[in-house]
């Protein structure tokens, strides 16, 4: 197998930051019930009503059991058996809605939501129709429970709670950035479960409610003129006034807020029987007007039952209150705030103050200031205030001269405006962002606007759609024209979802207009540009050119470097700069940068977060290619069981460990082990991303090179076909992997026995490898070794000699000037056997003697060419001692032709 055949095989991991687990390179679980035992179809009955029967089947999906039930629908656990095999929720709507219309916005839902892939987020994997009308969604089976009923369960401590708390904060950003507000985050949308001793928080439920505009659980609130989409308890001020307005990201602060504050104090922030005794009007007098107590002091206030909660967290009363006082009733009450504009910006704000608190750092939480809380009691209370401003006017006469505290409040406040300032910008350009993505994106997918397709639009002719909206409202005069920061938002996230869907082209665009409004506005060095340098530097590699991928990530690890080495921005560049610099062949300027971001991650983030994952795998890969396939099969098989605890075996990132693993197992020669891997993970590419995929184009050129390996020509040439058709049309002709594509395809073709179009197909992609890439690249010199190799078959050793003396001279070459680091050893050795063979058909034996005794032995012994190459040693020794008899040639070719005898593939090439 080539050096190229080992790029081909593996696929690497990018990273973002804070989404890193969602980005992974050229992209790119099944569970049991709760009780641990698979139930039969027969439960169903035991949990269905008369009035809401059900088949025993919905579509793919084999009904087990009731799991909840809410007075707009039913969920039940369900099995999918096709095309894979997985335990899914099955959300079931009643009979009555208007199935069309429905259906439609799921549909738009289910795409939006197809975007988000984190670990502690639960996924959608589908959305449909009953044969009767009945909508569905299927999503993710998480087998867990609440997070406060866990916590109390196991009786955590503060500290574990916060670092639960945290991934959940992580899981709500990565929604966020996706244009999806949750709306509904409590204990039951936040479901933890214990994966081989490790907690893992999934948060379930993104999205429906906006959806359905339906109620999917009775503990949701409606009226008769408008309905409060969530629940009470852990409903943001804006939100309860039910008009959407005023809802965006930051409702979500609230509720992990609320969710903060019942895991700290064990109650909620209010009485749920006061609360739902109320009116709608009181509900959301309360939650405008009335400020709860800090967590601290509700411990206290409820006398002897606080000994409970002390319990539930593992510690005694008097600890508990004096752990919750200060910086945590601080951070708890800043994201509760009633002021959206004062609570944390976003979820990650919320979560890295949360860390700061137990790294010990001071936090950004602070008291607020005497003169916010005077201007609260004022708005509440204007008339009674005015009353006694005299009395009052006439006191701070009195103290004048003590005037530290006003001029800490008066400092306060400069800064409080100017988050205010910097809330209010981020708030208007994410309700535009969240306003295009409604009315313009996903509107597109409706049936009135999708051309006569209904609900079986594609991704990408909404996504052309909603492309064509944005260069109209981005013209003069549009509305975009005069908001720079808006267009860049929405041009991001069109620019990353065309690259998920492998669309690089359709891509570019957007990301350099986005890249341009934000330097615009910012200048180069802020990091919100960098952020799109890093993209741009991304898609550029994933396109091939690394030339101009490296530059945009050196200008962006260079503008990032003020958060210091370990800023997650950094660490993401780093990792990316890595993987071009790795793409390109230059190993030893990858290596050290790999083992740094591995040690700062391991440090930072812990062996088992998804960015440390990421980097195992990558630097796998570094190991793979430079031929340390022990090392590289150690960590991928470390990556492959994280991955495949935490997140299940049809996760991306976990298919891509399946891929890579598979890689390893064909170096090593294990290519029957390597098979059935390197087959899975195109069977579950194929249902993530489609066929059309370059990932999914990655596994099909695998699965062909290990038929090829394995002697089975035939399926690899329809393989290889069908690979370079793909990415001829999603990555153009011109890309690596395209020109891999085809040099493989012309090897097959000569393996068939087809040298006359082997010999013109790889003749043309040496030209063109060597127009785009040079003379001495890895390709370029495959495809003229496979040029060579239909040479000799088409019986003209001369021209295959002389082309094959050039490539080993550049190979040679290229060696010795210390760029190569390994990466042509196998090459060095398929050139030197094919000149052996040449030097054989012209009759000099001698020098093809002393070729193919030093360059056979060192073949792969579970190849098929190399069952050929010893086949070809046999008959040239017999050949040549019938034409000069001599015992040690007679002997030599008795000895090659046991070697090919013993040849695993020798059946393949007979």
């Amino acid at each position: 197998m080539t050096d190229r055949e080992r790029k081909e095989l593996a696929e690497t991991q990018i990273t973002a930051p804070e989404a890193a687990g969602d980005e992974v390179s050229e992209r790119i679980g099944e569970a049991d019930d709760m009780s641990g035992r698979r139930r039969t179809g027969g439960d169903v009955s035991a949990h269905i009503s008369d009035t809401d029967e059900v088949s025993e089947r919905i579509g793919p999906y084999r009904i087990i059991r009731e799991i909840g039930r809410g007075g707009m629908g039913v969920v039940y656990e369900a099995e999918q058996e096709v095309p894979v095999r997985r335990m899914v929720a099955l959300k079931l709507i009643k009979l009555g809605m208007d199935t069309r219309e429905v259906i439609a916005r799921f549909e738009s839902e289910r795409q939006a939501l197809a975007l988000m892939n984190h670990p502690h987020i639960a996924r959608v994997f589908d959305a449909g129709a009953t044969p009767d009308g009945r909508p569905y969604f299927a999503m993710e089976f998480v087998q867990g429970v609440p997070i406060t009923q866990y916590c109390d369960t196991h009786k955590l401590t503060i500290r574990e709670r916060l670092l639960l708390f945290i991934d959940v904060c992580r899981g709500v950003q990565h929604a966020h950035q996706k244009g999806i507000i949750h709306r509904d985050i409590k204990p039951s949308n936040v479901l933890v479960a214990n994966l081989d001793d490790v907690r893992v928080p999934k948060i379930i439920d993104f999205g429906i409610a906006k959806a359905t505009s339906q109620r999917l659980s009775e503990h949701s609130v409606f009226t008769e003129v408008g309905q409060l989409v969530g629940t009470p308890e852990y409903m943001s001020p804006e939100q309860a006034e039910m008009t959407d307005v005023d809802v965006d990201t930051r409702s979500d602060i609230y509720s992990l807020g609320a969710l903060l504050y019942e895991l700290l104090a064990g109650q909620q922030v209010f009485d749920p029987k006061d609360l739902r005794r109320a009116g709608l009007a009181e509900i959301q007098r309360k939650l405008r007007e009335e400020d709860p107590p800090k967590p601290s002091s509700r411990i206290s206030r409820i006398g002897p039952a606080s000994n409970v909660p002390a319990t539930n967290r593992s510690v005694d009363v008097r600890v508990l209150e004096r752990t919750l006082e200060g910086d945590l009733d601080w951070i708890t009450m800043k994201a509760l705030d009633k002021d959206r504009t004062r609570r944390y910006e976003t979820a990650n704000g919320l979560a890295m103050d949360v860390q700061r608190y137990l790294d010990d750092e001071p936090v950004l939480a602070t008291p607020p200031s005497a003169l916010y809380r005077a201007r609260k009691l004022y708005r509440r209370h204007r008339i009674p205030v005015l009353a006694a401003a005299a009395v009052a006017l006439a006191l701070v006469a009195g103290i004048v001269g003590t005037t530290w505290a006003s001029v800490r409040a008066a400092r306060a406040e400069r800064v409080a405006a100017a988050e205010a300032v910097e809330a209010r910008r981020q708030t208007a350009i994410a309700t535009a962002v969240n306003a295009f993505l409604t009315d313009d994106l996903l509107a597109s997918a409706a049936p009135s606007t999708a051309a006569g397709r209904g609900k079986d639009v594609t991704m990408r002719a909404v996504l052309d759609a909603a492309a064509g909206r944005i260069e109209e409202a981005s013209k003069p005069g549009g509305r975009f024209a005069n908001e720079p920061l808006v267009e860049a938002a929405i041009r991001i996230t069109l620019g990353n979802t065309y690259g998920e869907l492998g669309e690089y082209a359709a891509a570019e665009p957007h990301l350099r207009r986005a890249l341009a409004l934000r330097q615009g506005v910012f200048g180069e060095a802020k990091g919100s540009s960098v952020e799109v340098m890093n993209m741009l530097g991304l898609l550029a590699w994933r396109q091939g050119r690394y030339d101009e991928a490296e530059p945009l990530l050196r200008r962006a690890l260079a503008a990032a470097a003020s958060g210091g080495q370990d800023d997650p921005l950094s660490l993401a560049i780093e990792m990316n700069l890595a993987n071009v610099l790795r793409s390109d062949g230059r190993f030893a300027d990858a290596e050290p940068l790999y083992l740094r971001n591995l040690d700062a991650k391991r440090r930072t983030l812990g062996p088992d977060h998804a960015d440390t994952v990421s980097v195992m795998g990558n630097l796998a890969n570094y190991y793979q290619e430079t031929g340390n396939y022990a090392k590289a099969e150690a960590l991928h098989r470390q990556a492959l069981e994280i991955r495949r605890r935490l997140h299940g075996e049809s996760e991306p990132a976990t298919v891509l460990e399946i891929n890579n693993l598979a890689n390893d197992l064909a170096l090593m020669g294990r290519v029957e082990e390597a098979d059935p891997l390197m087959r899975r993970a195109l069977e579950l590419k194929t249902v993530l991303y489609g066929a059309a995929h370059p990932s999914t184009l990655n596994s099909v050129n695998n699965v062909a090179e290990l038929a090829l390996i394995m002697g089975r020509s035939a399926e690899a040439e329809a393989l290889h076909r069908q690979a370079l058709e793909g990415r001829r049309r999603a990555l153009g002709p011109t890309h690596p992997r395209t020109l891999s594509s085809q040099e493989r395809l012309a090897a097959t073709l000569a393996s068939l026995g087809q040298f006359a179009d082997a010999e013109r197909l790889a003749a043309e992609t040496a030209a063109a490898s060597a127009a785009s890439r040079g003379a001495d690249d890895v390709v370029t010199i495959d495809a003229n070794d496979t040029r060579a190799v239909a040479l000799l078959g088409l019986q003209r050793p001369k021209d295959a000699a002389a082309l094959l003396r050039r490539q080993i001279a550049i190979v040679e070459e290229r060696r010795a000037g210390g760029e190569d680091a390994g990466e042509t050893d196998v090459t060095l050795t398929d050139l030197r056997v094919h000149l052996g063979m040449a030097l054989a058909d012209l009759g000099q034996r001698a020098e093809a003697e002393a070729l193919l005794l030093g360059a056979v032995p060192a073949l792969s012994p579970w190849e098929a060419d190399t069952a050929r190459a010893y086949r070809f040693v046999a008959r040239f020794y017999d050949a040549w001692n019938r034409a000069e008899p001599d015992p040690a040639r007679s002997a030599r070719a008795v000895e090659w032709q046991q070697r090919f005898e013993a040849s695993p593939r020798r059946a393949s090439v007979e």
